[in-house]
């Protein structure tokens, strides 16, 4: 049995003005924190590269005035020169990686920012689910204190009863007071980190199921593909230092002095060797492993990781069945049950109360169950960098 109370329930606000789970994912997209993440990655990006490209090009200028001592000729001499660094050594396959990088970083980014936004919102229904159940839980609990006080006036009910409903419906009361406060308080958080303003959320287009998401979109998942993004770039720079010859300086120079004018023009070509050189060879390796060790750990880390929440998932999905299909049912049955004993005289007022109290528990549950399962996701989904997976879409 599906959890038909529970539709019902969310039917009640299809007609109010709602805020639904896709809006705000794509709020959460054209955010601040989403522009910042976009500039920091970018900015990192051409820091990087910057290491790797060429300086421009130097004039250097010199000019002075010199005086004869054998001759009575002076004159103001001067130097010009003019240089330019050029990298022979490739840096084309950084440059590319570090632009993939950057972009991997940015998906990574705005994906974390939907699932808190994503997990924000099942908050939000879970709140608003939960105070739809105590309702209408009042609503019951009201209706029989009114028929209890009225069969105590005629004898029928003893006064204790009468009490015991009183403080269920004021106990259930003051629970209500408690829910609506926190659901406006997280409606307001929700609001504040997609900058836009709720009133109610739809949460009707959260799946009622508990599904779990195909492997290849775990094994795809930006993550990966930013350490293995990591890793070859590492091993490009350590073959970009290994390069004997890196980079050569050419230059013209002129020189106009007393006795002589004359032109230059000339090359710098360092020594692939020395001990700053050696260092950076070092550098370079050291960072090629670590990446590519870090790529191992994290692949055998997440994998430990998928397999504990698909185990935990598959357990919570067996889990709602359960309660769907036979125990809300059975609770739902005999607290029907116990409320015709009750009104017959034939069951006490505690019984039935505890019936409902069952009833109200394994609701919560359910509600509570689907919540940690949709959660889960979220948060594994942030730590992959996998956008929420929408099972449901609806108008």
């Amino acid at each position: 049995m599906k959890s038909v109370f529970v539709t019902a329930l969310f039917a009640l606000g299809l007609f109010a003005q709602e805020t639904d789970l896709r809006s705000l994912l794509d709020a959460a997209v054209r955010s601040d924190a989403a522009q910042m993440q976009l500039y920091d990655a970018r900015a990192r990006m051409l820091q990087q590269r910057g290491a790797l490209l060429p300086g421009g090009v130097s004039v250097y200028a010199q000019a002075g005035y010199a005086e004869a001592r054998d001759t009575p000729d002076n004159a103001v001499e001067y130097h010009v020169s003019v240089e330019k660094p050029f990298r022979t050594a490739s840096t084309a396959t950084i440059e590319n990686l570090l632009g993939a990088g950057s972009e991997l970083a940015v998906r990574l980014g705005r994906a974390r920012l939907q699932n808190a936004v994503y997990g924000a919102y099942v908050d939000a229904c879970t709140l608003q689910e939960e105070l739809w159940l105590i309702e209408d839980a009042h609503s019951r609990g009201t209706a029989m204190e009114q028929l209890i006080r009225t069969g105590m006036e005629g004898g029928e009910f003893d006064r204790s009863a009468w009490l015991r409903s009183r403080l269920n419906v004021q106990t259930l009361t003051l629970r209500i007071d408690e829910l609506k406060s926190r659901s406006a308080e997280t409606l307001q958080r929700l609001g504040a980190a997609t900058q836009t303003d709720i009133t109610s959320l739809r949460c009707s287009d959260l799946s009622d199921t508990i599904t779990l998401p195909p492997q290849q979109t775990l094994a795809d998942a930006p993550l990966l593909l930013q350490l293995e993004n990591r890793a070859a770039g590492a091993d490009a720079m350590k073959a970009y230092r290994d390069t004997w010859l890196q980079e050569i300086t050419v230059g013209a120079e002129y020189d106009d002095e007393m006795d002589v004018r004359r032109g230059i023009v000339f090359a710098s070509i360092p020594l692939g060797f020395g001990s700053r050189i050696e260092n950076d060879r070092e550098s370079a390796r050291l960072s090629a492993l670590a990446a590519a060790a870090e790529l191992r750990t994290m692949r055998r880390d997440l994998a430990a990781r998928i397999a504990a929440f698909t185990s935990a998932q598959q357990t919570r999905k067996t889990n709602l069945q359960r309660l769907n299909d036979e125990l809300i049912p059975e609770a739902y049955e005999t607290t029907v049950l116990l409320q015709e004993r009750f009104m017959g005289s034939e069951a006490s007022y505690l019984e039935y109360i505890d019936s409902q109290k069952a009833l109200f528990a394994l609701l919560m549950e359910g509600v509570q169950l689907r919540a940690s399962a949709l959660k889960a996701e979220a948060e594994l989904f942030a730590e992959l960098g996998i956008a929420p997976h929408l099972q449901k879409d609806k108008l």
